[in-house]
């Protein structure tokens, strides 16, 4: 038989839907925070507690779900995973092809100073021809005029062969020149197809180590993905299995339920009004000092008289905290 509630002030509609103390015990959540049910007045408790409305009793006192959380499947674009695959060789590369370009640059520029070298060395040789012949040929003219034979055949022919001694030594020294630069020259373009071929090789091995670090990375984020995707997958098993179990619980319960007399049905729904109110005025009194708790339980008449049997376990509870 349904427990006869005690009346207090009756409501209006507007006050109820103001304060909100339409509390049911299917449906709505009757706890509270502590701060909350603190700032209420013993008379506002009260009324809470009367306001508890009778329903069928639960089907099943469980979550409808378990609430697992999934995790984020990861997405990443093929330009991102490209972008990382490079990051990584970029530096590597850069710093060998900067120590290949330096290294034959360095090879290169020793042959050009060297052949400049060889330039001024040339110059200065055909230099000092010039003025030894032409010395040599002066001191010939001089010898000439003091023995009155400027016009000798023998003068002459001393002074062509000193033009001829002149331009052959000439003429070997440029050919030396153009021997030695020619030589340079071959070395020069050697060094700078080898420069070429060492760039172009590194750019071929880059490419390569690139292709091999891509499949790597797209490897990773693949068994990253399906790792998150076989995770969420569990949850959605897990999730299915417990409505499916919940469900079939659910149906037993029903069964009881309706094989219930009328008299054990109204016990039940009884039970449920009083498991209600216990748990919300306990909620309201575990926010308040023992003691203070304790006197408020102690002196109000309504509270023993809603609770009924389960008043003196929550004197016990409270007097035992």
């Amino acid at each position: 038989m349904a427990t006869k509630k005690t009346q207090l002030k009756p409501e209006s509609e507007d006050d109820k839907n103001d304060q909100n103390t339409n509390i049911t015990t299917n449906d709505q959540d009757l706890s509270e925070s502590n701060n909350q049910i603190k700032n209420k007045s013993i008379e506002e408790i009260t009324q809470d507690l009367l306001n508890i409305k009778t329903q069928e009793p639960s089907i099943i006192d469980a979550p409808e779900s378990l609430n697992l959380s999934k995790v984020e499947v990861p997405s990443k674009p093929d330009d991102e995973l490209i972008k990382t695959a490079k990051e990584s060789l970029n530096q590597k590369y850069s710093t060998k092809k900067q120590q290949n370009i330096e290294n034959f640059e360095s090879k290169i520029n020793k042959l050009l100073n060297s052949s400049e070298n060889t330039k001024n060395e040339a110059k200065k040789r055909m230099e000092e021809i010039n003025n030894t012949f032409s010395e040599s040929k002066n001191e010939t003219k001089e010898q000439s005029i003091k023995r009155g034979l400027v016009r000798s055949s023998i003068i002459i022919g001393k002074l062509q062969n000193l033009d001829n001694e002149q331009t052959s030594k000439l003429s070997d020294t440029l050919n030396d020149l153009q021997k030695n630069l020619e030589a340079s020259e071959i070395e020069i373009n050697k060094l700078s197809k080898e420069k070429d071929d060492a760039l172009n090789n590194l750019d071929i091995q880059y490419a390569i180590e690139l292709d091999e670090n891509l499949n790597k990375i797209k490897n990773e984020y693949l068994k990253e993905q399906q790792k998150a995707i076989d995770f969420n997958n569990k949850v959605d098993e897990m999730e299915a299995e417990y409505k499916l179990k919940l469900d079939q619980q659910k149906l037993k319960r029903e069964k009881e339920l309706l094989e219930l007399g009328e008299d054990q049905l109204e016990r039940a729904r009884d039970i449920e009004i009083k498991k209600a109110q216990f748990d919300y005025l306990k909620s309201y009194l575990d926010s308040l000092n023992k003691d203070y708790a304790l006197n408020i339980l102690l002196t109000n008449k309504d509270f023993k008289h809603i609770l009924g049997e389960r008043y003196y376990e929550l004197y016990t509870y409270l007097n035992n905290k």
